[in-house]
């Protein structure tokens, strides 16, 4: 690959959601060293604030993948992190 060739943004994905654990924010603020560059704070429960601050985690690809993805085109219709509001 060559310094000129596109990349690709993948799906978000947050602490707290599937199988990803809300309390890796800990981490992530320790390394990204948030409260001091950001003005966001953690508190004992690994929430936000300002509250409506979001640590999201997105790939990045050199090759483009149209699979769709989520909730909206899984076929386990039994998955214990399906989104409630399907």
């Amino acid at each position: 690959q060559d310094d000129f060739s596109p990349l690709f943004l993948r799906p978000r994905f947050s602490p707290g959601y599937g199988d990803l654990p809300l309390t890796i924010q800990k981490d992530i603020f320790r390394y990204l060293d948030c409260t001091k560059k950001l003005g966001v704070t953690l508190n004992d429960g690994f929430l936000m604030t300002p509250s409506k601050s979001v640590t999201a985690i997105i790939g990045v690809s050199d090759s483009k993948n149209d699979e769709k993805g989520g909730c909206e085109y899984c076929n386990d219709k039994n998955c214990a992190y399906k989104r409630s509001d399907l």
